[in-house]
């Protein structure tokens, strides 16, 4: 119910606006953020990092206090774009960071967190080692305090991760629940509750595929189609059929689904 999130997100932020409360106007900026990029809409998503960088000038801190917390907004929002965009190093020096101030303030839950997405940012820097090691550190976190939507959260390259998780060495017997828990949700949270066959990669055209392939570089609709000489309306087309034989909703789902 996309329609109705943004409405409450709006609304949080606008009572936050009224009373003051800049933490809670940069916590529904930064969800803002992640919605916007999980339906592709790059330029807007953009446009409320922008917003958080303001914010966060607005509240400077020199020691963790409670405008630590906009600062990590502001952060989180840059790792999402950049992961987006292609710019994996930026990614992984701001969640490096994060991580680091999350031991410092002794937040199981937080270095849990920032260790999945760092985990999934390694992997497509094609780090597959600094990877594994990543996630294993979440998932010591995760398996004893069954803090399973905590992983899933990081985003849908998780699955894929998983199972290279489950067959690597890193994968203790002690592990090993946790790791089968969170593979069965990630396919429970797929569309249909079926994985993605290679058969349905097969089936995109070649500009289906080209398509993809700009959007995946956070290109909007009319920059694709003046990069493949068509009109925004021929995008929108095949972006449909892409939807279709995906089994997806959203541009964000269609680029994540077909890089696994």
């Amino acid at each position: 119910d996309i329609e109705n999130a943004y409405a409450l997100l709006s609304q949080a932020e606008s009572l936050g606006y009224q009373r003051k409360w800049d933490r809670l106007v940069s916590g529904m900026l930064f969800e803002r953020t992640r919605l916007l990029l999980s339906e592709g809409r790059f330029a807007e998503a953009s446009a409320c990092v922008t917003r958080l960088e303001r914010l966060a000038a607005l509240n400077p801190v020199t020691t963790q206090c409670a405008h630590s917390e906009i600062h990590r907004d502001w952060n989180l929002a840059q790792v999402e774009l950049a992961i987006v965009r292609g710019r994996l190093p930026e990614a992984i020096d701001l969640l490096e960071g994060l991580y680091q101030d999350a031991q410092a303030a002794r937040s199981p839950r937080r270095m849990m967190q920032f260790q999945t997405k760092l985990a999934i940012a390694l992997m497509a820097s094609n780090d597959a080692d600094g990877a594994m090691k990543a996630l294993q550190s979440a998932l010591e976190v995760a398996a004893p305090a069954s803090a399973y939507r905590s992983i899933l959260d990081a985003g849908q390259e998780i699955g894929s991760l998983l199972a290279r998780f489950r067959a690597s060495s890193r994968c203790s017997k002690a592990l090993l629940p946790c790791v089968e828990h969170l593979l069965a949700e990630c396919c429970s949270d797929v569309a249909g509750g079926s994985e993605l066959s290679p058969v349905a990669i097969a089936n995109l055209s070649r500009r289906e595929l080209d398509v993809l392939a700009l959007i995946n570089d956070g290109r909007s609709n009319k920059e694709v189609a003046r990069a493949l000489g068509i009109t925004p309306e021929t995008v929108k087309t095949h972006l449909k059929s892409v939807f279709s034989k995906l089994s997806v909703k959203r541009r964000a789902q269609a680029v994540a689904r077909a890089r696994n």
